[in-house]
């Protein structure tokens, strides 16, 4: 009887260790996840600046490689169960003919997003537009050069409103990149708004 309760005790002790150890192995693999998930976020935010960075010797197509990058990587991380999400934006600053070439892109994974695109010139320019996912908007905004605009995109229905700020110069193209990124996980969300400014060579 003793024999047989000691190794229903001893069995169970074994139980719980193994139970024990299965539960740091599932903590510390929850705990790698993130790190991968991190480590996968920060990869996209580094080459999606590194687009821009590359384009700039050809800034006509600055805006479309940018939007082919985030395509591509959005294909790419859905199939390993990851959601890409966001909004980016596009202006090619021209100096010469003081036109503001903008493009936004929706890829907020939702359908019929009203934008507005207001630039703060002195009789500030509005723009209106509604967005399906993945659906390009482009126009053009007119500027003195040497001055400095912000350029507001906002989803009135979504409560969402983000400012772009544009030095533009007197005899100096250049090109502003503006992302609000978002990457879904079984994990965690991460997130990163920023923009980048380029000099065109004219």
């Amino acid at each position: 009887m003793f024999l047989l309760t000691a190794a229903i005790i001893v069995t169970v002790l074994i139980s719980l260790k193994a139970y024990v150890n299965l539960q740091q192995i599932s903590n510390q693999r929850d705990i790698l996840n993130v790190n991968l998930d991190n480590l996968v976020f920060q990869n996209i935010v580094n080459e999606i600046t590194n687009v821009l960075k590359y384009s700039s010797l050809t800034p006509n197509v600055m805006s479309d490689n940018a939007v082919d990058f985030i395509n591509f990587t959005r294909n790419g991380t859905q199939h390993e169960g990851y959601t890409l999400n966001g909004i980016f934006v596009g202006a090619k600053v021209n100096s010469t003919n003081q036109t503001m070439n903008i493009t936004v892109l929706n890829f907020r994974n939702e359908n019929g997003v009203n934008f507005t695109v207001k630039l703060n010139t002195s009789s500030p320019q509005i723009n209106y537009t509604t967005l399906n996912d993945f659906n390009l908007w482009t126009n053009n905004f007119t500027f003195t050069k040497g001055d400095t605009y912000n350029l507001t995109i906002s989803l009135p229905d979504k409560g969402y409103e983000q400012n772009i700020t544009i030095q533009t110069k007197e005899n100096k193209d250049v090109y502003v990149g503006f992302y609000d990124f978002k990457l879904s996980t079984e994990n965690a969300v991460y997130r990163k708004i920023f923009q980048q400014t380029f000099k065109i060579p004219k």
